[in-house]
């Protein structure tokens, strides 16, 4: 498997959600991270930090197109996290920080 593109591939699918859910294109500069894993359990570490962050976001989103694909959103100001599922085996998470260069090296929510 090529991570590169696999990271690539998520990072595409976050930026056109990201579209989708706030009606306005991310900014090109802004920090896109993107993980990917197949096979990943709720046990995971990853799962479970993603799943704190989204339960404390102030405005969360999450969409199905049947059972092949699934991705749940939470926004916190100008920070986002992400998580997306593919046949409820492969699983993409990211985050988005949109904040000023500046700001990102000040601790997350």
């Amino acid at each position: 498997m090529d991570r590169s593109r696999v990271h690539a591939s998520g990072e595409r699918m976050i930026r056109g959600l990201y579209f989708v859910e706030m009606q306005e294109a991310l900014p090109q500069d802004a920090a896109v991270r993107v993980a990917a894993k197949a096979g990943i359990s709720a046990r995971e570490p990853a799962i479970q930090e993603f799943a704190r962050l989204y339960a404390r976001a102030a405005v969360r989103r999450d969409r199905a197109i049947g059972t092949a694909f699934s991705y749940a959103a939470g926004f916190m100001g100008n920070i986002s996290v992400w998580m997306m599922l593919l046949y409820d085996y492969f699983a993409w998470l990211g985050t988005v920080d949109c904040r000023p260069v500046y700001e990102r090296q000040t601790s997350w929510p």
